[in-house]
């Protein structure tokens, strides 16, 4: 069961009778395999295995099963994930609409355990938060947890929940950020999650917490040139010149990461030693010169992919009418490259509201945007974007993004787009911008769009622009550029109705199911280079076939490379392995 690929493999071919003779501990495996690969829809698998779920007893599950099964069936289940949390980063309070006798008896069973067996930490305990939130009870259940969270790492997706939860700047968020300092690998990401600390406080107008953690830092010798950059905001907004704390270690601070520290902190700390404080230009050449020569990050803003990127921010800056006040909404932060890029192309005045999962990355992302001192307003929310994503209509009201930026998990990009339609938060003439589309592709967004351009949903022609990959000069990839109607809705089918494409074929649905357990494997270091560049090749075949579509511009350095990456062969090993 610790292979991605045999999961996948047996979710297929389990029966309905099968389903049913599964032990509680298989049933969570697969429950979570299925939905991590989005193949609920096929064979009515996610069906099946909720009636079989119905029929366990949960109760010999342990809690990080319990959470696997909890959250891969709300994942499957339509009406569970229907049933989003509201407020917290956007504004207002966690409230659920539903109540708990609208929900199938093993939702009820999963509830009414997960309360009582919460996992000390780890994996687990992040998909039992999660799915508590989803039926409308993790708000109130997440204080309660935390003042018996143990002394110790709770797990990124634990975190996660928790600060998408709470109200920006409040004392439980800093209680949080602080837990999670306490507990990280190193010196230089626990200097940068408390920076974060500092800034949430100091935006949310609670200096006097903020110089508390300013003098904190002192005695830890944390501070970093954010900090100092931070403590001059706290000094000018207590009226003084002065803190009367004396930084440690003295400007410009700590500048290296320290001992154990993960590649993506190490990218920040080149950064501070490259760049410039204050110098945008600087701090994004930093990031890219780690990138190049010390460890590869894969920047979807970057190269010759940044200047589609930034040409898609111009074009919406120049259409933007005087006084209007459209955002920016970016899927996927990563470490702020891409949203200070888009705040310099866009010019002073750019609103950015960017969403990040991982909570360690968008503390680094906090301080990074901070350090490049880009005349914006960027505002990181902390959460899975199909949870944040109904807030950008609570934060910014309704059809006021005018570009988004999708750079995220590319299984869901289709999803995503789907769900801001609905809720009718884009502006008149929208630009969506999404990157990786081949790799590891995202052949149901090319679905959905390549759909709405045919039903003259599209304001202009669909753009594919076709460009090396960052770092892979054999690898294609291809950028999505379409500008979108404002509405949702569908007229022709009812007041009220939200527009939806035909089904897309089963062959393409099985193709994203397999660009999935791609990325996954990659994660997990199975996949090559080269097995990767003949897999692109693939995918970009497959969708010209089943959706009908081809690159519509190629920005190539040498269209003999592309050529040649045009001709690679992509053979299967087995069932769906690399």
């Amino acid at each position: 069961l610790a292979d991605l690929g045999l999961r996948r493999r047996w979710a297929v071919a389990l029966d309905e009778g099968m389903c049913k003779r599964l032990a509680p501990q298989d049933l969570a495996n697969v429950a979570w395999a299925a939905a991590v690969l989005q193949m609920g829809g096929l064979h009515r698998l996610g069906a099946r295995l909720g009636l079989a779920a119905d029929a366990c007893d949960l109760g010999r599950l342990g809690a990080p099963q319990l959470g696997k099964l909890a959250w891969g069936l709300a994942k499957l289940s339509q009406h569970l994930a229907s049933d989003k949390p509201s407020g917290g980063q956007g504004g207002g309070s966690v409230a659920g609409n539903s109540t708990i006798d609208d929900h199938p008896s093993w939702a009820r069973n999963a509830l009414i355990l997960g309360k009582t067996k919460h996992s000390a930490g780890g994996h687990g305990l992040g998909d039992l938060l999660w799915f508590m939130s989803t039926l409308g009870k993790g708000g109130q259940h997440a204080w309660s947890f935390f003042e018996r969270a143990p002394a110790k790492h709770l797990g990124k997706d634990a975190y996660s929940i928790l600060l998408r939860d709470t109200v920006r700047g409040s004392s439980f968020e800093i209680l949080v950020l602080r837990h999670l300092a306490d507990h990280c690998a190193s010196q230089g990401l626990r200097a940068a999650i408390l920076n974060a600390a500092v800034i949430r406080s100091c935006d949310a107008g609670n200096v006097a917490e903020a110089r508390n953690l300013l003098e904190y830092m002192a005695a830890k010798k944390l501070w970093t040139p954010v900090t100092y950059r931070v403590a001059g905001r706290v000094a000018t907004a207590l009226g003084t010149d002065n803190l009367g704390i004396q930084g440690s270690p003295a400007f410009p601070g700590l500048v290296e990461p320290g001992l154990g520290a993960h590649k993506y902190v190490r990218a920040l700390y080149h950064a501070f030693q490259r760049g410039q404080l204050g110098d945008s230009e600087s701090a994004l050449e930093g990031l890219e010169h780690f990138s190049r020569s010390k460890g590869w990050l894969k920047f979807g803003a970057a190269d010759e992919k940044g200047a589609v990127v930034d040409n898609a921010v111009r074009r919406f800056r120049d259409r933007k009418q005087s006084g209007d006040s459209l955002a920016i909404a970016e899927f996927g932060t990563f470490l702020g490259y891409s949203a200070v890029r888009m705040a310099r192309a866009f010019g002073a005045g750019a609103k950015i509201v960017t969403l990040e999962s991982d909570p360690e990355v968008a503390c680094l992302a906090i301080n990074f945007i901070e350090f490049s001192g880009v005349d914006a307003d960027i505002d990181v929310w902390i959460g899975n974007c199909e949870d944040l994503a109904p807030r950008l209509r609570e934060h910014l009201g309704a059809r006021s993004v005018g570009l988004v930026y999708m750079d995220h998990n590319q299984m869901i990009y289709h999803e995503d787009l789907a769900r801001l339609e609905a809720l009718d938060v884009l502006a008149d003439g929208a630009l969506l911008v999404a990157t990786q589309v081949l790799k590891p592709g995202a052949p149901l967004l090319l679905w959905r769009l390549r759909q709405a351009e045919l039903a003259g949903r599209l304001s202009a022609p669909l753009e594919l622009v076709s460009s090396p990959d960052c770092g892979c000069p054999l690898m294609e990839e291809w950028v999505a550029v379409a500008e979108l109607v404002a509405s949702g809705l569908d007229a022709s089918h009812g007041p009220g109705t939200v527009w939806e494409p035909d089904e897309a074929p089963k062959e393409l649905r099985m193709l994203a199911a397999e660009c999935n357990l791609m990325r996954w494997r990659t994660v997990q270091g199975l996949v090559n280079e080269d097995r990767w560049n003949a897999f692109v090749q693939h995918v970009r075949r497959s969708v010209e076939r089943l959706v009908g579509v081809r690159s519509t511009r190629d920005v190539w350095p040498d269209p003999k490379t592309l050529a040649k990456a045009r001709r690679l062969e992509y053979r299967r090993v087995g069932f769906f392995f690399s």
